[in-house]
């Protein structure tokens, strides 16, 4: 599960090229080196900037909305997804009926990778956007969305509510995925998830998975 934190500027991608991967919203911009096999984005006005669809054509690439978007090509797989206010992890139960959006979309995709069949979850390069991305780190990218667009910027608290949500979004998950069997792992060097989840160095989980 491939984030876009500026840590993942210090994981060797290249170590994924056969692995299935799981990659979300702005990481086209960041050079993997291959195509990551899934690809997600629950944004319309990133869809539209998108050139993923040509890029990459032998990902498989999903939308997540509510309702399925008339401009979306056959070359999508639209998935029906709660966009509600509170935007938390709702859970990996096999009963699921809608998608919940989390506050980290590689959660959402976790998601559907657990629909998918995958048993086990190893992330990297889930840092909070306020640190940038691994694409663009010329500062904080602070970035409140109101109404499909870009508003005003977050505040210190705004910030630490948004991490807490996130950290509690990952222990719900870790919690639903080992209750059920699976394996969750963080494998980036000094990840934000670090004490929310167990560490695996990258080469490590390759190693015990080959």
């Amino acid at each position: 599960m491939i984030g876009n934190g500026p840590s993942l500027r210090d994981v060797d991608l290249t170590l994924l090229a056969k692995e299935s991967t799981f990659t979300c919203n702005g990481a086209y911009l960041h050079d993997f080196g291959f195509q990551p096999t899934y690809y997600g984005i629950n944004k319309t006005k990133l869809y539209h900037v998108n050139p993923v669809t040509n890029a990459w054509p032998n990902t498989y690439k999903f939308f997540l909305t509510k309702s399925k978007p008339d401009f979306l090509p056959a070359s999508w797989t639209w998935k029906s997804a709660y966009l509600g206010k509170s935007m938390h992890q709702a859970g990996f139960s096999p009963l699921l009926p809608v998608l919940p959006v989390s506050q980290a979309t590689p959660l959402t995709l976790a998601q559907i990778a657990w629909l998918l069949g995958y048993r086990e979850f190893y992330f990297v390069g889930n840092d909070q956007t306020r640190y940038g991305h691994s694409y663009a780190l010329n500062g904080p990218l602070a970035e409140r969305r109101k109404g499909g667009g870009l508003g005003d910027l977050l505040t210190e608290d705004e910030w630490a509510k948004t991490e807490d949500g996130t950290k509690e979004d990952f222990k719900r998950a870790r919690a639903d995925i080992e209750t059920l069997g699976g394996a969750i792992y963080e494998c980036t060097p000094d990840g934000k998830m670090a004490g929310v989840l167990p560490y695996m160095p990258l080469k490590e989980v390759l190693h015990a998975t080959a």
